[in-house]
């Protein structure tokens, strides 16, 4: 038994500005009618117009279960407009008067949340988000320590650290810890030791009272040390001086990126500009930080000595990025209030890229993701793996818990791949689902431009690797479905042939 009708979309369907607010529990009409089993269904409502909606109330049906619809939504060009004349087919349900009319309330979108910018994006919590799987990376070392295994990202106190990464040490007697930088990981005899330079903070520096420093500033000093991950404190980002200026990774909160430009000789009591840390180069399986560009540079303020309380206003000089030649080079102020908020940014980003997608149609307004709601979300080749469709994406963005392009891509991917897995390569949602991962790849790299604005290993997966991945596809159910039609043909034969 079927089902046929209009769907209606919630505002978190819908392609619109941040700035847009909507009444309580509404919904839009689209224009896309379409049959679904009756076995989809899972409950009763009521969309009531608004003209009845504030006065009226169904009977014999909970609040929750009450939606109102003022406007029909086209979808291109992100525009819906109000419904003049209530066309929907008379509904069979009585409607009684409120005892207190409801009154019009309108809430923001669920995109435009201001706790957005106060998000935490910190590495002591990552149970909050939908993280990257990772995995022990082992490696073979030249003059390797007998007894060793050494490793490129490895899993201690359930953090994830790679070669490269930067930590906060215990540090006795210092007002602040200092930073390491691990440049080599291994487990020995069940314990697990990383080796790197030690980073120092101004105030471990000989110099005049008067100088200026930049906030975060360190300094990489002549230590280098072995130390136990048991002294490890929390993980931060060293980065260079243009580093500082123009990106930040997207893990990580701002009170932990830290700027070094420079290292301290102590035997001179000297301070000299440093060409550039080592650099690592990673195998495959190795997860690499997502970098944000800024539109402008950000310029750092300066701050005086601990050895001098005086207040000092020093300028910046602007620093000339070859990273895009479009980018604005006027730096932030004083009033600005830091660099831009990369989380936010980030979520911005993948929720313009989620909306996008779900909002694509083709020349006859029919959304390419229509179809593709009839998904199972629990995949019945891996049962055993977390349930997951674009609804389960939505409430994930909704949530905040998105904060790489790469783990948003991956989700998308999995349920259009299981999409076109599960049903025919004649099939509508087949053709569908192909559509709309092409779309995202397309508008992820527009978003991203190329890498300008978001740096992130899912743009290494291009549009020549889907149309490789889906002819794969084809070839292996096109032989299947051929033999499909064959036997369904014969059946159908036989059984001609019997009445």
């Amino acid at each position: 038994m079927w089902l046929y009708g209009c769907w209606l979309k919630r505002p978190s369907e819908t392609y619109h500005l941040d700035s847009q607010t909507f009444l309580e529990k509404e919904v839009f009409r689209s224009y896309y009618c379409n049959r679904v089993p009756v076995s989809k269904v899972l409950g009763k409502c009521v969309v009531l117009s608004v003209k009845d909606y504030f006065e009226m109330q169904p009977e014999g049906f909970k609040p929750a279960d009450v939606y109102v619809c003022e406007s029909r939504y086209v979808g291109s060009g992100a525009r819906s407009f109000k419904i003049k004349i209530w066309t929907l087919p008379q509904s069979p349900v009585k409607l009684v008067p409120r005892e207190v009319p409801l009154p019009v309330v309108r809430v923001p979108s669920m995109f435009a949340k201001p706790d957005l910018d106060k998000a935490s994006f910190s590495h002591a919590n990552p149970g909050s988000f939908e993280d990257k799987e990772r995995e022990d990376v082992p490696m073979e070392i030249n003059e390797a320590e007998p007894g060793c295994q050494y490793f490129e990202q490895l899993c201690y106190n359930n953090m994830w650290f790679k070669l490269g990464d930067c930590v906060y040490i215990q540090s006795d007697g210092l007002s602040k810890p200092r930073v390491a930088r691990i440049e080599k990981l291994w487990l020995q005899n069940g314990a697990t030791f990383f080796f790197g330079p030690i980073f120092i903070h101004p105030e471990e520096t000989e110099h005049e009272p008067t100088k200026m420093f930049n906030k975060r500033e360190v300094f990489l000093s002549h230590l280098e040390e072995t130390l136990p991950m048991t002294c490890v404190l929390g993980k931060c980002m060293v980065s260079s001086f243009k580093e500082y200026l123009s990106c930040r990774p997207t893990e990580y909160t701002e009170e932990d990126i830290l700027l070094c430009e420079s290292s301290y000789i102590e035997t001179e009591k000297q301070v000299k500009k440093l060409e550039g840390l080592k650099r690592f180069s990673y195998s495959a399986k190795v997860v690499e930080d997502e970098i944000y560009y800024f539109r402008k540079l950000y310029v750092p303020p300066e701050e005086a000595s601990l050895f001098f309380f005086s207040p000092v206003t020093h300028s910046m000089p602007q620093m000339q990025s070859s990273r895009s030649s479009d980018m604005d080079m006027m730096p932030y102020t004083e009033e600005d209030s830091g660099p831009p908020p990369v989380g936010r940014r980030v979520m911005e980003l993948l929720r313009d890229l989620y909306v996008s997608v779900m909002s694509h149609q083709n020349k006859k307004c029919r959304c390419y993701s229509d179809f593709l709601a009839e998904i199972p979300a629990v995949d019945p080749a891996a049962p055993e793996k977390p349930p997951l469709n674009f609804e389960i994406i939505r409430m994930n963005l909704e949530r905040g818990r998105y904060r790489r392009l790469d783990v948003f891509q991956e989700h998308m991917f999995e349920v259009l791949k299981r999409a076109r897995r599960l049903h025919r390569t004649d099939s509508k949602i087949f053709e569908d689902a192909e559509e709309l991962q092409f779309f995202l790849i397309k508008t992820r790299d527009e978003l991203c431009k190329n890498g300008e604005i978001l740096m992130s290993t899912a743009l290494r997966y291009t549009l020549k690797h889907l149309q490789s991945d889906v002819d794969l596809e084809k070839r292996e159910k096109i032989p299947r479905e051929i033999e499909e039609d064959k036997k369904k043909a014969k059946e159908k034969r036989e059984k001609n042939k019997g009445s």
